[in-house]
């Protein structure tokens, strides 16, 4: 939770950044990178506790619904407000305050994350009993995964699926 907290408040800088005018040289848009460099690292931490932390919560028979009817409503959201982002800044581009824009758009997205944050930390925690660790060596342990054939299902279709996306990936924000 602290993880995710962070890395999505720190868009609260390039919103008080924006609002000043503050992104109208290179430097400006080179340390902006690297924040975003900073929030993906943070939400990569959290990302993989959230999903064990989910995985505990959600029971095995009702995981994939469950996940694919909240990836559905998550998608409708990010196009709405995808679009009326897009429109927002189109908006204040008319009256020559894209910065603005651009502020009002990150404004969001902090208070957002943080009502998010807030939710997410009274999420309670499922007690769990621990899992015997595999006895072994290392190389067992490594390939134990592999034996198990809906793994090694999931495992090609998301090296596929990264593959092609990672493929695609650069010129999608070309023809955006």
């Amino acid at each position: 939770v602290l993880a995710s907290g962070i890395a999505r408040g720190l868009f609260f800088i390039p919103a008080i950044l924006s609002a000043l005018g503050g992104f109208k040289h290179k430097m400006a848009i080179s340390n902006f990178l690297i924040l975003v460099g900073i929030m993906n690292g943070l939400l990569t931490i959290a990302n993989n506790i959230w999903i064990g932390w989910m995985s505990d919560l959600v029971p095995k028979e009702m995981r994939g619904r469950y996940f694919g009817i909240r990836n559905t409503i998550l998608g409708f959201i990010g196009m709405v407000v995808s679009f009326t982002g897009a429109r927002l800044l189109d908006y204040f581009k008319g009256f020559g305050q894209t910065g603005l824009g651009f502020a009002v758009i990150f404004g969001f997205a902090v208070i957002s994350s943080t009502i998010a944050a807030i939710l997410l930390s009274q999420q309670p925690e499922v007690p769990i009993t621990p899992k015997p660790v595999l006895n072994g060596q290392l190389k067992q342990i490594i390939f134990a995964p592999l034996t198990d054939k809906n793994f090694r299902k999931f495992l090609w279709f998301i090296t596929f699926w990264y593959l092609t996306s990672g493929i695609v990936s650069p010129f999608i924000w070309y023809f955006f």
